[in-house]
């Protein structure tokens, strides 16, 4: 039921219980409101599962894929001297493939002259590499 749908049950729902005085009246009427907040009740479950059981797995697997790409970025700099203008330079010779997060978004790749930074979050996380201070920052 969409969120239209629950607020109509929501709404017909106290409608019946203050305008009938029955004792069905008042558990059909019990019975819409339940109705009207399940798709609440149900997208609270999913969002607490996903930050507390597949949240730190994906957040563990985004830092792994980072220190992936940035060996892989430091890598290409020996080689060739410069840093790649993207990250798709590093596939397929020092990568399989250049990973994505978890949520299907690409990480976040700034090349400058002598330097790169790498962007990504992962629900609140966010992890930044400076080459400059060759040092990842997380805040999670």
């Amino acid at each position: 039921m969409g969120a239209l749908g629950g607020l109509i049950a929501l709404v017909v729902g106290t409608w019946l219980r203050h305008r009938l005085g029955s004792p069905k009246s008042k558990i059909i009427a019990i019975g819409l409101v339940i109705l009207a907040l399940s798709p609440f009740l149900y997208g609270l479950g999913i969002s607490v599962y996903r930050l507390e059981i597949q949240g730190p797995r994906q957040r563990a697997q985004a830092r792994e894929d980072g220190k992936r790409i940035v060996e892989a970025l430091h890598k290409y700099e020996r080689q060739n001297g410069r840093y790649p203008n993207s990250l798709e330079d590093l596939a397929p010779e020092l990568l399989d493939s250049v990973p994505t997060l978890p949520n299907g978004e690409a990480f976040q790749y700034d090349v400058g002259e002598e330097s790169f930074s790498l962007v990504f979050n992962v629900g609140w996380m966010g992890c930044h590499y400076d080459n400059r201070l060759r040092v990842v920052t997380c805040s999670d």
